[in-house]
């Protein structure tokens, strides 16, 4: 028979008011639990818990019965603590490192087991034990969280985060090109140095055509209200220059955003001009029509002939301060007012156009979206006896106005909605014509035929998707793959179904007696609209894991290239010159939407790359049929891709033509042109890393050549800052000699540029090339290559 031997009573005690003493310390910590009385351990830990009657042997009878003689002991053996988590700083061994290595080698397998454990499916292609969380290779895996649900850029003291939308996400499947345009863009011999005097000279290019007019804002901040109203009366152009700009924005912006009643505007703006030069401050007028007259110019500067015009640029700039400064002499109650929330919507759309960082536009959106549910428009006028019907309408087209600026700023951004769908119920909007509509009117007209088109058809037609992009929108804000993979499908096919349905529905004819370039310009941008959400989804996926959803690849390459194909509408050159008479529209376009172009071009250099044989991604035509989705393709009947590298390459090639043509115009960016014209060259063969270079350096080339034409330089500041080719080639010889065709970017372009009406060979007007000055010492951070939305990073506000 096993020996047992009794404790000692003393060491008993003992042993008891040690425990106690850690039990008192235990409670004391934690104060909000149930403070007990304090007793001496005299059983052993297993009696304890099954509240048996303890002999006090060592080891005890319960246990011997029991046959727990290891697990009879009688004090509490504390589990060992956890180590924190090394966050930065030295003094951490080696073996915890070894040991969170291994911990991050499991998390593909852990997120396997947790997943099949939820009863989700598990899609045993994946390889669920690789992890990446750089950009290294695309595509076998899903990466980490933290490289494609955005992350966080330090430099210095200073933090941005860039979301999954932002271009720099894009780049990182490029490394060749990446890797060229970072190193090769340093001041440093070892490396590239045949790139520095080429980098000092772009950047100098750059900085000529980001003119900025930060000079005008601290002389209009400094006066009050009486003398800003007095300098705004004094400044405001001519009665037939604002007719032709009340026009032109009616026409152009009314359609998608809703936020002035044409009849009501038209009747104040037309007692405006009779009333002059009443004192500005008892005008015989509404006190608000004069900044929303400005803010209507300021809006339409970008709408004109010639790509660039630096006094008309600096005229905007100017009225746009004006706008801002009279808003901010406003406060209290005043601010709560309808017409003070249009004037706030008409500069927030100025300053889309005047290309303002997404980031500002964000927040200024947010605020806007605050403001009208402080003022109760997210909730349905018709439940308030004091709103008139007109009121009420005018009510919910401003609510949705404000709510659709709100969402394509947070996508650009990367950042949530400032609501969700669930937080509104406005009502429907009626599809009327504003000429139909009157303050004094009792009840609403009769509502025109859906498939009609009206001045409201345009926002209703907005409206029905609207639900599902905020939904989407605030999904990619914190996407977490491959969690959310399912719910990024769903989205994306309910969005494409509503695309389709759009276009079905309103499939107007081009020999329409009533279409016109701004009825043209409203039915592309209802796409673009649509098509950003759709792109954002697919994006997502695609830079995930790209070997995996071959359905959204395939779709993703069909919207890009249909977001490609409305430059075509446009373009004079090109589109039906009955609704296109002049190069307006053309223009605004690339204002708009330069970033979904730039996009759109970077996800088609994409699919380029997977056809080379050292491409770690699969290219489409070497997918399971089962992995693409024919809908979404652009499969011909026999089931053949109708896509190949050359006609792809095609595509990028005619688009990059006609940016380069831009260079030098209103939001035409430098470094877009750079950026796909080396990327371009990097994907176009599977040759050796120094042939590669060597495409890429021509590819840079072409750009500089291309803005030496657009700005010719003085030979003083030439001998500063030229770049030489290698062979040799004079700055003279290559503003005069043609591209030979033997060049890679010497193609037959379908889509020529459009000739301006000023010379391409001529200095640009407006810009000071004496003041050019290059930078000595320059590397890839001095063109803040952090992509976004609507802006080239240069505040003009």
């Amino acid at each position: 028979m096993e020996e047992r031997t009794r404790l000692p009573a003393m060491e008993q005690l003992d042993m008891g008011d040690k425990n106690a003493r850690d039990r008192d310390r235990d409670i004391t910590a934690g104060a909000m639990r149930k403070r007990s009385r304090a007793r001496p351990m005299v059983s052993c830990m297993e009696c304890r818990k099954k509240k048996l009657k303890c002999d006090r042997m060592q080891p005890c009878g319960a246990c011997v019965k029991g046959r727990r003689v290891e697990s009879c002991v009688f004090t509490s053996v504390a589990p060992p603590r956890e180590e924190r988590r090394y966050r930065g700083g030295s003094g951490v061994s080696a073996e915890s490192g070894a040991s969170g290595l291994e911990k991050i080698k499991r998390s593909g397998s852990l997120d396997r087991r947790f997943a099949l454990r939820e009863g989700k499916d598990v899609d045993e292609t994946v390889d669920w034990d690789r992890t990446k969380g750089g950009s290294g290779d695309v595509g076998e895996s899903f990466p980490s969280r933290e490289a494609y649900a955005g992350r966080v850029v330090l430099k210095c003291s200073h933090s941005r985060f860039q979301g999954p939308g932002d271009r720099m996400a894009m780049l990182d499947h490029f490394e060749d090109a990446k890797s060229f345009v970072i190193d090769g863009f340093h001041d440093d011999v070892k490396i590239i140095p045949e790139m520095v005097s080429l980098t000092n000279e772009l950047h100098g290019y750059q900085k000529a055509f980001q003119p900025r007019f930060r000079a005008l804002l601290s002389s209009v901040m400094t006066l009050d209200r009486k003398s800003l109203l007095n300098k705004m009366v004094e400044t405001i152009p001519p009665k037939e220059q604002c007719d032709i700009a009340v026009m032109k924005y009616f026409n152009n912006w009314e359609t998608i955003y809703r936020v002035l009643h044409f009849p009501t505007f038209r009747r104040e703006y037309d007692i405006f001009w009779q009333n002059k030069d009443s004192s500005p401050e008892k005008p015989n007028y509404p006190r608000y029509l004069l900044p929303q007259i400005f803010a209507v110019l300021a809006i339409t500067g970008p709408l004109r002939e010639t790509g660039r015009d630096a006094e008309a640029d600096k005229m905007s700039a100017q009225y746009g301060h004006y706008v801002s400064r009279w808003l901010d002499t406003l406060g209290g109650r005043e601010l709560l007012d309808l017409p003070m929330l249009r004037t706030q919507v008409l500069l927030h759309l100025a300053r889309k156009n005047m290309l303002f960082p997404p980031g500002k536009l964000w927040k200024e959106s947010g605020g806007m979206v605050r403001t009208a549910m402080i003022m109760g428009l997210h909730r349905d006028a018709d439940d308030c006896d004091e709103l008139t019907c007109f009121a009420g309408e005018q009510r919910r087209k401003l609510w949705t106005t404000i709510v659709e600026l709100d969402l394509q700023v947070s996508l650009v951004a990367g950042m949530p909605a400032a609501i969700r769908s669930s937080d509104y119920d406005c009502g429907q909007l009626h599809n009327v014509n504003d000429w139909e509509l009157a303050p004094e009117m009792e009840q609403l007209p009769p509502e025109r035929s859906f498939i009609e088109w009206t001045d409201s058809t345009a926002q209703i037609i907005l409206t029905l998707s609207l639900p599902l992009r905020i939904e989407a929108a605030n999904l990619l804000s914190n996407v977490k793959l491959p969690r959310d993979t399912k719910e990024i499908m769903r989205l994306a096919d309910q969005l494409s179904d509503h695309l389709n349905s759009y276009h079905k529905r309103w499939n107007f004819s081009v020999d329409d007696p009533e279409r016109s370039a701004g009825h043209l310009l409203s039915t592309v941008m209802l796409d673009i609209h649509i098509r950003r959400s759709l792109l954002a989804l697919y994006r997502c996926l695609i830079l995930a894991a790209a070997n995996i959803h071959g359905a959204a690849r395939t779709a993703s390459l069909k919207s890009s290239i249909a977001v490609i194909s409305h430059l075509d509408a446009f373009d004079p050159a090109v589109a039906d010159p009955k609704i296109i008479t002049s190069s307006q529209h053309w223009n605004l376009f690339n204002v708009q939407c330069q970033k979904d172009i730039v996009q759109a071009l970077l996800i088609i250099c994409f699919e380029i790359q997977t056809f080379n044989s050292s491409s770690k991604i699969r290219c489409l035509n070497d997918m399971p049929a089962d992995s693409r989705s024919v809908s979404a393709t652009g499969m011909d009947r026999t089931g053949q891709q109708a896509w190949s590298k050359p006609s792809l390459m095609r595509i990028v090639e005619n688009t990059l033509t006609s940016l380069i043509s831009r260079l030098g115009d209103y939001s035409s960016d430098l470094r877009d042109a750079i950026t796909l014209s080396v990327f371009l060259q990097s994907v176009r063969t599977d040759g050796t890393a120094e042939e590669k270079r060597e495409l890429m350096t021509k590819g840079a080339e072409r750009i500089l050549e291309a803005c030496r034409k657009v700005c010719p330089l003085t030979d003083e500041t030439l001998a500063q800052c030229s770049y030489k080719k290698h062979d040799s080639v004079s700055h003279n010889q290559i503003a005069s000699v043609q591209t030979p065709a033997t060049e890679p970017w010497a193609t037959t372009s379908l889509n020529p540029p459009v000739v301006y009406p000023n010379d391409a060979t001529q200095m640009v007007p407006g810009l000071n090339y004496m003041e050019f000055i290059p930078t000595p010492e320059i590397d890839l951070q001095s063109f803040n290559w952090a992509f976004t939305d609507w802006e080239v990073n240069q505040n003009w506000m």
